[in-house]
C-alpha cells in the first residue's frame, strides 16, 4: 500500500503541471494535487480506496502490464460499493469525497486503462453530482481546479471526437460506405498520455495540429 501511495505522490508534479494546477511548496518539490487534493482522500475511506485504484491502474500501466490487476479490480469494487452506499443514503448529500472519489476514477479511465465508455460514464456521474451541488461556482479551492481541468479536457476530447467524426464520415460517403451515426470518444484510446495530460486551455485547438 505504501508504494501506491508513493507513486502517486511521485507523479503528481508531472501531472499538475500538465494540468496547469502549479504553486507547489518549494521544500518537498511537490505540488497542490500532492500538498492539498491528497491528504484531503487521505481523511476519507472511499476517496483513499480512490487513490489506491488510480496509484494501481498508473504504476501497472508505466510497467507496460495490464492496468486491470488482481488489486486494480479489488481496489476499484470495494471503491463502488462504498460509492454506491453512499448514493443510496436517504436525504443524499453529495460530499466533497464523493466527488473526489469519481475524479479519480475517471482519471484512472482515461490516462491509464482507455475505456472511452467508463470514462463517459464516470464523467455523466460526476456532472449530476456537480448539479446537485448547485454548479462549479459552489466548490472551492483545489478541488475546483481539478474539475475545470477536468471538465474542459472532456469538452475538449470530446470535441476532437466530432472533428474525427465529420471528418471520417467525409470520406466514407465519398467511398460509399456506412457509418455508424453515433459519436465517442473511442479515437482518443490511441494518443499518448503526454498528449492527453498537455492539453490546456490556452492552446484549446492542441489535438487539431
Amino acid at each position: 500500500m505504501e508504494h501506491l501511495i508513493y507513486y502517486y505522490c511521485t507523479v503528481c508534479k508531472k501531472s499538475s503541471e500538465a494540468w496547469q494546477i502549479e504553486n507547489g511548496s518549494p521544500v518537498t518539490g511537490f505540488n497542490r494535487i500532492a500538498t492539498e487534493f491528497m491528504p484531503f482522500c487521505l481523511t476519507d475511506v472511499m476517496a483513499f480506496q480512490s487513490i489506491l485504484f488510480t496509484a494501481e491502474t498508473g504504476l501497472r500501466n508505466d510497467l507496460g502490464e495490464n492496468p486491470w490487476s488482481l488489486r486494480a479490480h479489488k481496489l476499484s469494487m470495494e471503491c463502488l460499493e462504498l460509492l454506491r452506499a453512499k448514493m443510496a443514503e436517504p436525504n443524499l448529500v453529495v460530499s466533497d469525497a464523493m466527488i473526489a472519489t469519481v475524479v479519480n476514477l475517471a482519471v484512472s479511465e482515461l490516462l491509464y486503462i482507455r475505456n472511452p465508455m467508463n470514462f463517459e460514464n464516470h464523467m455523466t456521474g460526476l456532472r449530476q453530482m456537480v448539479k446537485l451541488r448547485g454548479g462549479l461556482n459552489k466548490f472551492d479551492g483545489i478541488l475546483k481546479e481539478v474539475l475545470n481541468w477536468l471538465f474542459k479536457l472532456y469538452s475538449e476530447l470530446s470535441q476532437r471526437a466530432r472533428h474525427t467524426h465529420e471528418e471520417d464520415k467525409s470520406f466514407t460517403i465519398q467511398k460509399q460506405r456506412g457509418f455508424p451515426a453515433a459519436t465517442s470518444l473511442d479515437d482518443w484510446s490511441s494518443l499518448s498520455y503526454e498528449t492527453i495530460t498537455g492539453l490546456s486551455v490556452k492552446r484549446p485547438r492542441t489535438f487539431f495540429v
